[in-house]
């Protein structure tokens, strides 16, 4: 099982933690999460509802999400630690 971890714009880079989102689905290749997850972004990507920046645009998180979702991973919330 391949796990993607996608972590927002980088801030307060001395923190010891973040948050991240985690997105998991058993017997995915790596080829087909970038794949799903380039999808998602597209279709999230402008969304009028909770935003967060991005390289090109602004991201609607809950709509990426739910497009995980629909695609069959699951979403859920980790941390990472920043050294």
């Amino acid at each position: 099982m391949i796990v993607a971890t996608v972590v927002g714009v980088l801030s307060g880079c001395g923190a010891m933690g973040r948050d991240q989102w985690v997105y998991a689905k058993p017997g995915v290749t790596e080829a087909q999460q970038r794949q799903d997850e380039q999808a998602c972004r597209e279709q999230a990507v402008g969304s009028l509802e909770i935003k967060t920046a991005t390289y090109g645009g602004t991201l609607n998180r809950e709509a990426f999400n739910e497009c995980m979702r629909s695609r069959g991973y699951g979403v859920s919330m980790g941390s990472m630690s920043l050294r």
